[in-house]
């Protein structure tokens, strides 16, 4: 996921949640939401609480949190490299976007049938993200 300076973050749509790093490099642990009221567009913290503009904040770095997708609808439709997490999987083992072909065969050889299907129904899916995919998802919203 790309990093993105405030006013890209508004570009995003509407939802889109971010973790933020402040212009003193800390991290902080709530993440930030983008919301509208009426026809404004604001960042506010997960608490609720608007945003200030106070420069920590204003020249602050937005990294856009990825979400789950639809295992059905979105990773077997797609020619994106993909991962899941799930309680069965060991994190390091898997935890790096895979081709969706070898990310099967992988888990199909570690686990047993009933396991492989609990991980397909139960898992969190993700599809890898691009550089590109991420400004062409900014220049839509111009």
């Amino acid at each position: 996921m790309s990093k993105l300076n405030i006013i890209e973050a508004m570009k995003m749509p509407i939802g889109t949640e971010f973790t933020v790093v402040n212009s003193k490099n800390d991290i902080n642990v709530s993440k930030v939401i983008l919301d509208i009221d009426y026809d404004n567009k604001f960042l506010r913290w997960g608490s609720g609480e608007k945003l200030l503009m106070i420069s920590d904040n204003i020249f602050a770095t937005f990294t856009p949190i990825q979400q789950p997708v639809s295992f059905m609808e979105d990773v077997i439709n797609s020619d994106k490299e993909c991962k899941v997490i799930h309680k069965l999987l060991d994190t390091c083992f898997f935890e790096d976007f895979n081709t969706f072909d070898s990310l099967i065969s992988e888990l199909s050889n570690a686990f047993n049938s009933r396991d492989l299907r609990q991980i397909i129904k139960e898992g969190q899916w993700y599809l890898e993200e691009s550089e590109e995919l991420d400004n062409e998802r900014l220049s839509q919203q111009h």
